[in-house]
């Protein structure tokens, strides 16, 4: 995948394709506020080159989101540093000698969190998950200077990052066009940022053929998120699609009921047990997701509970924080739990009706297949400059 990376740096505010779904007036809020613009802590062009020098792609894959469940749909996620691992020191991701690609990982130790807390954060309403996120196990632990430089990218230039991810999904949305599909990025793969306040989502959707929708997870309460915005202007998009994710925190309950009364779906981390025992169960059939099995969650019907299992070192990880898996205090929660949303999802579909579904379906716009008759001549193929190419270099738009 090749980006104009002079169309994407120098281009006046206004005459870049992908300008015309920024919201530069939130932008400038952000900046104003000391969110974003910030210096740079000393990356330099490591924020958007690879070692090699290579353009960084923002969107990626994982073992998560290759689990398909056969629909015609593509994802791809875009993975920056969860609550305060930007916080790292850049020696320490980058050190002067004796570095390699996820050597100060490799015995397991996990991502250092600072204590004190002194760049921007990603994930406001984190709670015990910071220590156990999905970043210190596996692989992802290995993948820690990479996220820490695209997040960075966000924080230092905003403007540049957003045009780049667009033309990323433009890119995406003509692939999945292409094959009959349609592609649903998720922008907060291990992060929490209302991105729908800097992107114009429905606008891009409605502009890109093969691009059904956006989806996430969220900790924000409805309030916040939904409700603040739309009285700044900012009406939330009929084309995301988010999950509310319950934890420990003492308000978190409360939040999940508003965003499951306005028709959207909560999801909780279960231990293997409860979640097979969920499952299988008569009375939540209809009610609860295997989360595990896809991560398609804008598959989901409405008023949902997902079920995750708690995966890698996440019941170690709270046994030394001095909590247990099912104790209040724990990001496990208790099949008691999962019990308790079912029966007010079953309340919630008799009293209080959905009136229209938390994320528009977009239909396939599929490409028209024209098959040659009998004794036609074939047709001269001329050669047409495909989307790729404009958005790769605009002197051809």
């Amino acid at each position: 995948m090749k980006i104009n990376w002079k169309y994407l740096t120098e281009t006046n505010i206004g005459e870049h394709w992908a300008d015309q779904y920024i919201n530069f007036q939130y932008i400038a809020k952000e900046q104003e506020e000391g969110n974003l613009v910030l210096p740079d802590p000393g990356l330099g062009d490591l924020r958007y080159q690879t070692i090699s020098g290579k353009l960084r792609n923002l969107l990626g894959s994982s073992k998560k989101i290759e689990k398909t469940d056969g629909s015609a749909v593509s994802v791809r996620i875009l993975y920056l540093s969860p609550a305060r691992e930007s916080d790292i020191p850049v020696s320490t991701i980058f050190p002067d000698a004796g570095w390699s690609w996820g050597s100060a990982w490799k015995k397991g130790e996990g991502v250092p969190v600072p204590k004190k807390r002194l760049n921007p954060n990603t994930c406001w309403r984190h709670g015990s998950c910071a220590r156990s996120c999905i970043v210190t196990a596996g692989n992802m632990r290995y993948n820690v200077p990479s996220r820490y430089c695209k997040t960075w990218f966000w924080y230092t230039q905003p403007i540049v990052f957003l045009r780049l991810i667009l033309s990323e999904i433009a890119l995406y949305s003509e692939e999945a066009y292409l094959s009959r599909m349609l592609f649903y990025p998720r922008l907060n793969g291990t992060s929490d940022i209302m991105w729908e306040r800097y992107i114009d989502m429905d606008s891009l959707v409605a502009d890109l053929a093969g691009l059904g929708g956006f989806y996430d997870y969220t900790k924000w309460e409805w309030t916040t998120r939904v409700e603040e915005g739309q009285e700044m202007g900012i009406p939330w998009p009929a084309y995301y699609h988010i999950t509310f994710s319950v934890d420990e925190k003492r308000f978190s309950k409360r939040w999940a009921k508003k965003w499951l009364e306005e028709g959207y779906n909560i999801s909780m981390v279960v231990s293997t047990k409860s979640q097979k025992k969920a499952l299988r169960s008569q009375e939540m059939k209809g009610v609860v997701v295997n989360g595990d099995k896809t991560d398609f969650r804008f598959m989901d019907p409405p008023r949902s509970i997902v079920l995750l299992n708690n995966k890698g070192n996440l019941a170690a990880t709270e046994a030394a924080m001095g909590g247990s898996c099912g104790s209040s205090l724990s990001l496990v929660r208790r099949y008691s739990e999962v019990e308790e949303f079912a029966d007010l999802i079953r309340q919630m579909n008799r009293d209080i009706p959905i009136k229209t579904p938390p994320m528009k379906k977009k239909p396939f716009a599929l490409r028209p297949v024209r098959r040659r008759k009998r004794g036609e001549p074939a047709r001269r193929r001329v050669k047409k400059t495909s989307q790729r190419a404009k958005f790769a270099n605009p002197s051809r738009r």
